[in-house]
């Protein structure tokens, strides 16, 4: 039997990938087979399925205009989960090369690189018996020199008594002295600084004197001319005008007589200063006598005590120093201990037998919960984006692993990289296993802020 292929409209799949979805309304044509219809239902037919399809058109329309309305309405179920995938490297801010300042042979290696661990776990058993012996022979030295130091200090307090007497007398007096002079000088300089400002109470007395026997005598001045005019005109009796120039004559007098006395006080006081300068090159010269006496003593004693001194602090210095080192690390029965909670060994730099010279690295130690991701977002994503939002990181180095994550850090600022504007965003791992290392290169696939609301 003979058929005909008629066409049929279907609305298609809906597909989502990334950030796109296709668009609803599109329809796809496919091939129906049906049985061969007589020739004379052939226009009608045709016409009424012309009309049918025209119908159905139109129903999907509205449908899809309905959908459209009713999609507006969050429906979290229904909603397909976009995500938005960007490029990153595995970072860590935490990182630790574990040296020692101190030749030692590596006697074992606890771990291995990549291997998790603890607060206090052993990571390296050290042989330090050179080391010690190094120490020991310090401290055998040390003994020696002490015992020498003893020895010389029985001979000086049996032999340098007197001269040691003679020696803390002379220290007295120097100190003295010094003390003396001190006080001289500090007399000198308040004296002369009064004088200079002539603010001394003395001086000051006497200018005030002054200054009050001068407006006395200007008054006694006036009134003399007054009554010398007076008598000119036998206006009053020559006793009275007697009287008046010697009242004149004598406050004059007084005024000249405290001039004299401020000048003598001047003079006095200068001279007294000349005297302290005297006393003060006296005691200096008298300590320079004391010091050039303290010097010539024959005290070789003394500077051998002192330098037998230096030398033993010196080698005790040197101990301490030695063994200060060893307490460095976290070390206990000659092993390093780790003092990350949790850590990972990330490179191991010696073997066993190895013997170690100061300042070479040992091994590095990663803080496991200092590792992050940080992750190139451009620019027209970073506005779906907020701290805390989830995140999945995926190593190229092994893309069956994925990890859990959430955003800790969104930069400030946006950067140029490679010709595009990307923003750094940094990414908390949640379930690290220890294989992530840093400057992994990984996939990140970001779940937006409105897809987790």
């Amino acid at each position: 039997m003979k058929r005909d292929f008629i066409l049929t409209s279907e609305k298609p799949r809906n597909s989502t990938k990334g950030m796109k979805t296709l668009n609803p309304c599109l329809t796809t044509c496919k091939l129906v087979v049906r049985p061969k219809i007589p020739q004379i239902f052939a226009p009608m037919l045709f016409i009424f399925l012309l009309l049918l399809m025209i119908f159905a058109c139109g129903e999907e329309r509205q449908l899809s205009n309905n959908s459209e309305q009713v999609s507006d309405v969050p429906n979290i179920e229904n909603q397909a989960v976009n995500t938005i995938e960007v490029f990153g490297n595995v970072k860590i801010s935490k990182y630790k090369n574990i040296s020692l300042d101190f030749p030692v042979r590596i006697e074992k290696i606890h771990v291995m690189p990549g291997q998790y661990i603890s607060q206090n776990d052993s990571l390296i058993t050290l042989n330090i018996d050179e080391y010690y012996n190094q120490i020991k022979i310090k401290e055998h030295e040390l003994v020696i020199e002490e015992l020498r130091l003893l020895n010389l200090e029985q001979e000086y307090a049996q032999k340098n008594q007197d001269v040691n007497t003679r020696y803390m007398t002379l220290r007295n007096s120097i100190d003295i002295v010094e003390q003396e002079i001190e006080q001289l000088k500090n007399e000198y300089s308040e004296k002369i600084e009064l004088l200079g400002n002539r603010t001394d109470p003395e001086i000051q007395r006497l200018e005030n004197e002054i200054e009050q026997a001068y407006q006395e005598f200007f008054k006694a001045e006036e009134e003399f001319e007054r009554k010398n005019i007076l008598f000119a005109e036998s206006a009053i009796s020559e006793q009275e005008y007697k009287e008046s120039s010697f009242i004149y004559n004598q406050k004059e007098l007084a005024a000249a007589n405290l001039e004299y006395l401020l000048t003598s006080s001047e003079l006095i006081k200068s001279r007294e200063l000349e005297q302290m300068q005297l006393t003060i090159f006296q005691k200096n010269a008298n300590l320079d006598d004391l010091r050039l006496e303290i010097e010539n003593l024959n005290t070789p004693e003394i500077t051998q005590i002192e330098i037998q001194k230096e030398t033993c602090n010196l080698l005790k210095n040197e101990i301490y120093y030695l063994t200060s080192k060893l307490g460095q690390y976290y070390k206990n029965n000659n092993e390093i201990r780790t003092d990350i909670a949790n850590g990972i060994v990330y490179e191991i730099l010696c073997t066993e037998g190895d013997s170690i010279s100061a300042g070479q690295n040992l091994l590095s130690i990663i803080d496991s919960d200092s590792l992050y991701v940080e992750a190139s977002v451009p620019e027209e994503f970073i506005k779906d984006i907020q701290l805390g939002n989830e995140a999945f990181i995926i190593p190229l180095a092994d893309q069956d692993r994925k990890y859990s994550g959430n955003i800790t850090y969104i930069g400030s600022m946006a950067i140029e990289s490679r010709g595009e504007t990307i923003v750094p965003v940094h990414i908390r791992v949640n379930d690290n296993d220890g294989f992530l290392l840093p400057n992994f290169n990984v996939d990140i696939e970001i779940i937006p802020a409105i897809i987790q609301e």
